[in-house]
């Protein structure tokens, strides 16, 4: 198989059409933001060829302590043919002897894809990778690392390369100077629409037409004051979060990843108000 070294300057329409459509968007940094980031992270981004057939590629970010696998795609036409396994092999061998990382969609929480994620997983651990016992949920999906190498990975190696990225490239950048909606709150950006941004403590419930802001008759509720009692399975609820001073973000999570989250084991920012997502879209109070 032939590989190819992807820089700003060379890097195609193919290449561009499989990373646009092979991930979810709220996992996607956009194209040109990425293009930028190819020299300023030294990141290896490779393309892998049959002939002159593209099949697929990776991205991995280089670091002293672990490498981050970070993007690996295949064309959906040449899927099953085994090329990913081809893929991998060749990734794994051209960082033999260093400590490499992965984050997946965590098989232990219910989904739609459930299936799909446990084939992804067995794929890996039969490729030498092992488990962290790591999980992070993000925008409402959880998340966990696979090693392969030697040492450990902790939740504090998780948060520092989460805050590497965020020196080069943060989500407030994808939409806003100071506001951020990724596609997983799809389903409340109707509201958003009659934000006045950037949104301050004060009008945040407003910008959900309560017509009033944290208090009585407000939809909101102060995290921590109360916790969600889920009516049905896997309700959700939205969360504002604060990034920096008024700066904010609205996070889609299960009731069930409350706790969790609010123990500040997101890595986004300072969590204030919680509201039943199902409530917010019905305008009921």
């Amino acid at each position: 198989m032939r590989t190819k070294q992807i820089t700003a300057t060379n890097a195609d329409e193919q290449i561009r059409k499989l990373y646009e459509t092979a991930f979810p968007e709220e996992e996607q940094i956009p194209w040109t933001d990425l293009m930028r980031l190819i020299d300023q992270m030294h990141l290896d981004f490779t393309a892998y060829y049959e002939g002159e057939e593209f099949v697929g590629f990776t991205i991995v970010y280089p670091r002293p302590s672990f490498n981050w696998f970070w993007y690996f795609a295949v064309s959906p036409e040449l899927r099953g043919r085994g090329l990913g396994q081809q893929i991998l092999s060749n990734l794994i061998e051209r960082y033999h002897g260093q400590t490499s990382v992965l984050d997946m969609e965590s098989t232990r929480q219910p989904s739609e894809n459930r299936e799909i994620r446990f084939r992804r997983h067995n794929f890996y651990l039969r490729n030498g990778f092992r488990e962290t016992k790591l999980f992070r949920a993000w925008s409402g999906i959880e998340y966990t690392i696979l090693i392969i190498g030697e040492g450990t990975f902790t939740m504090q190696d998780w948060d520092d390369v989460v805050a590497e990225l965020r020196q080069y490239w943060t989500w407030e950048t994808k939409n806003t100077p100071t506001h951020r909606v990724r596609p997983a709150v799809r389903y409340a950006q109707e509201y958003m629409k009659k934000a006045t941004l950037p949104l301050t403590e004060d009008d945040l419930a407003k910008a959900f037409d309560s017509g009033v802001k944290y208090g009585k008759g407000s939809p909101w509720h102060k995290v921590g004051e109360q916790v969600p009692a889920p009516k049905r399975t896997n309700e959700q609820i939205v969360v504002a979060v604060e990034l920096t001073t008024n700066t904010y973000d609205l996070d889609v999570i299960s009731c069930a990843e409350y706790q969790a989250y609010v123990s500040n084991k997101n890595c986004i920012g300072k969590p204030l108000y919680w509201a039943y997502l199902r409530r917010l879209l019905s305008g009921k109070i």
